[in-house]
């Protein structure tokens, strides 16, 4: 468990990344950190504590499970709660089932406020 309340956002679109982070911050969430591609995902990993990463499921020429996948081998965010965007909703996060959750896309800002809030209660118990 962590006392962080910091928030990943992880998208290689800036004005979604901004849409995501306008929400969460609305929200009274204000601790939300944006990397554009998944290396700046991982240093700003390796650099901050959080509670919840957020990740397009298409991350550049990459996508959002391979940096779930490289979370695992972190130990400061092997437990980070994971929310996968994606237009396929829940079926591309099948393959990561631990602390993984998804939205679909586009994404209902009440619904990603109510599961970043229980993923933060959750990381502060």
């Amino acid at each position: 468990m962590t006392s962080s309340r910091a928030v990943l956002i992880v998208d290689d679109s800036i004005a979604s990344g901004r849409a995501i982070g306008g929400v969460l911050r609305r929200a009274g969430i204000d601790e939300v950190d944006v990397a554009e591609s998944l290396s700046a995902a991982i240093e700003q990993l390796n650099r901050r504590q959080y509670a919840v990463v957020i990740a397009d499921y298409f991350v550049g020429d990459s996508t959002g499970l391979v940096l779930r996948t490289a979370m695992r081998d972190m130990p400061q965010a092997a437990n980070v709660a994971f929310i996968l965007l994606s237009n396929r909703g829940a079926e591309c996060c099948a393959a990561v089932t631990d602390q993984c959750s998804s939205l679909t896309k586009p994404v209902d800002p009440r619904r990603l406020r109510d599961m970043v809030e229980a993923s933060l209660a959750e990381a502060i118990r």
